[in-house]
């Protein structure tokens, strides 16, 4: 019979024992490093790849922006390089017509220039959450047809034709819709411009359709080359739309079919693209939850009649910048308003301490202030502010309404006509 003692009895084999578990345990502590800087090191790797991908996303964006931004600059300056060679050898009223030429030239470059310009802006919007919705009951096929009298000057330049069709509804069935009317327009102008920039015939169709009781479906169909693979997957993503149109000379950055995904959105909807089955183009789907407005939510017959006449105001213009004054009192005089004129945050108070506005139009930058202070100290004055700069503390600014400089005869009247109506003491229909 053996007597030995076992090999791990007694304290020698405690010992023993303790640091095997020791070393199982050092072993297991550098089984979990090493995986954590394995998994650290693939989580580096990812990144960088997203940062490469990032930056070339964005070099190819910057490219776009930089190169399109360049077209109508360069036309400006051409044509003004011209005007000026012109000058020396036409006669007084040869100049004449070449200014008034030249000024189109430069008005539409200009214009170009700037709707880039505010679609940059647009989509920062929309992707900041700045965007919002303001539901009413909204005419469907009668603002289908006002998307199409907005892009029929554009299609009409190519030859092209835009109908609006109801499939499976009538106009009546489709005429109180609980939509944010102008967001809507916004994503269909959108879609139907790009249509109108990538066919060479027509017709486009823009089909209103319900296909389920709780459910509405706008499409847009066009005789374009019609979409590859890459281009169904990606097509509403703003970086791939700047790679897309950058090789297409003045065609802009191709950001329009972000912004009318991002409106979408905001609307409970999205869009999808497809190729027609006939293989003669592209279909653009916009799907919306269907709506009815909220009882007594309807506009009664003496607001639809109100909304129907022009009203005219006395409106203060507030603006250091002399061109600008000028261009906003001509809009304004146009449109039967009666016009005072200031230039800065004091001179306004004064004159609205002598005599009663209905409405203000201050520039947000003036020499002794802002906009905002007026909005503040104008005593239940309507503020309407005029900018160049959008966002931010404009935004915040709690004014009766935005209108963006350059400023248009339509937007004016849009944003004065509905601040007027917000408040409505003074203004009176014209007759």
């Amino acid at each position: 019979m053996d007597n030995k003692t076992p090999p791990d009895s007694g304290i020698e084999g405690e010992e023993r024992r303790a640091s095997r578990a020791e070393a199982v345990s050092r072993h297991c502590e550098v089984d979990r490093i090493v995986d954590r800087v394995s998994k650290a090191l693939g989580n580096h790797a990812n990144t960088v790849r997203e940062l490469a991908d990032s930056r070339d996303r964005l070099t190819s964006f910057l490219h776009a922006v930089g190169h399109d931004i360049r077209t109508p600059l360069v036309g400006i300056d051409s044509t003004m390089e011209l005007l000026a060679l012109d000058a020396e050898t036409l006669s007084e009223a040869e100049l004449r017509a070449r200014v008034a030429e030249a000024s189109k030239s430069v008005r539409v470059a200009c214009g170009f220039g700037l709707s880039m310009i505010d679609e940059i802006f647009e989509l920062i919007r929309a992707d900041c959450g700045k965007l919002s919705v303001a539901p009413s009951s909204v005419d469907l096929a009668q603002l289908c047809e006002e998307v199409a009298s907005i892009v029929r000057p554009q299609a009409r330049a190519k030859a092209i034709t835009i109908e609006v069709a109801l499939s499976g509804c009538t106009a009546a069935s489709v005429a109180s819709v609980w939509v944010d009317a102008n967001r809507l327009k916004q994503s269909l102008v959108n879609v139907v411009a790009n249509a109108v920039k990538f066919s060479s015939e027509g017709p486009i169709e823009i089909t209103i359709a319900t296909p389920a009781p709780d459910a509405l479906r706008l499409s847009v169909r066009d005789r374009g080359p019609g979409l590859d693979e890459l281009a169904l997957r990606r097509i509403f993503e703003p970086f791939h739309q700047s790679e897309r149109t950058a090789n297409r000379s003045g065609e802009g950055l191709g950001l329009g079919l972000a912004i009318a995904e991002r409106c979408a959105q905001l609307l409970g909807g999205s869009w999808t693209a497809a190729n027609r089955e006939d293989g003669r183009g592209a279909e653009f789907t916009l799907s919306l939850p269907w709506r009815t407005p909220p009882a007594g939510s309807g506009p009664s017959s003496t607001v639809a009649s109100a909304a129907n006449a022009r009203l005219t105001a006395r409106i203060l213009i507030v603006d250091d910048a002399a061109d600008a004054t000028r261009l906003a009192q001509h809009h304004l005089a146009a449109l039967g308003h009666r016009v005072t004129t200031a230039t800065s945050v004091r001179e306004a108070l004064q004159r609205l301490s002598q005599e009663p506005f209905d409405l203000v139009l201050a520039d947000f930058e003036l020499g002794d202030g802002t906009a905002a202070d007026l909005v503040v100290r104008a005593r239940g004055t309507p503020v309407v502010i005029s900018s160049a700069r959008l966002g931010g503390r404009i935004d915040s600014a709690g004014a009766a309404g935005i209108v963006p400089k350059p400023v248009t005869r339509e937007s004016l009247q849009t944003a004065i006509e509905r601040a007027l109506r917000a408040f409505p003491a003074s203004a009176k229909p014209s007759k």
